[in-house]
């Protein structure tokens, strides 16, 4: 159970560094089109990440691990 535990909170680490992830550069992207189109109208922003990198799977990686240990040592003591 420790185990199905921690690998839910690594799961969620990962959803949630996804979605911060996101925010941030949507903002970012609001904001620096804001700035050069300051009276013009602009689309909603977007971008596209090409998931075959092995640097994309690497923090993926990187990210369930850190969630996992982190849930697994707080339940293990």
């Amino acid at each position: 159970m420790i185990y199905l535990k921690s690998a839910i909170a690594g799961i969620l680490a990962v959803m949630a560094t996804a979605l911060l992830i996101y925010t941030t550069f949507t903002l970012l992207l609001i904001i620096l089109v804001a700035r050069r189109n300051a009276n013009a109208g602009f689309d909603r922003p977007h971008w596209h990440l090409r998931t075959e990198s092995p640097a994309f799977w690497i923090l993926v990686l990187i990210v369930f691990a850190v969630g996992f240990l982190w849930e697994f040592r707080r339940i293990s003591t």
